[in-house]
């Protein structure tokens, strides 16, 4: 169990009049005061953080956008088929020539493009 003991906070005197003034009117001892009002104060900030309310309408708007088709702009698309040309290409051919060799190692899995165009061209194992 983790202790917390109020003599190492550095606090101003009137501080720590409010908070044993506080701590006393909730019947709770001032480390036991001082760690539900952390904890309630994490769990606000933990929510706020982490929770989005919409109203319908932009609910609506969110959930559309979501469940739209994407579309690349010209450059996302140009970065897209630059990175198949340099690194896809690479481990395809990596991935190829293992094959013939006597370890075949398993799916890249990680690269879910490159496993994408391997069951396209129907590669999906070599062995």
């Amino acid at each position: 169990m983790l202790r917390i003991f109020f003599n190492f906070l550095r606090l101003k005197s009137s501080s720590k009049s409010l908070i044993e003034h506080a701590a006393g009117f909730e019947g709770k001892t001032v480390s036991h005061f001082i760690l539900t009002s952390a904890l309630e104060q994490a769990e606000k900030t933990v929510q706020m953080h982490e929770t989005m309310a919409l109203k319908a309408k932009n609910s609506k708007i969110f959930f559309e956008a979501l469940a739209a088709p994407v579309r690349f702009n010209r450059k996302l698309a140009a970065a897209f088929e630059e990175h198949d040309q340099r690194v896809v290409s690479k481990y395809l051919k990596i991935w190829l020539e293992s094959c013939l060799s006597i370890q075949c190692p398993p799916l890249l899995s990680a690269d879910l493009r490159l496993a994408m165009l391997l069951r396209d061209k129907g590669l999906g194992k070599c062995c």
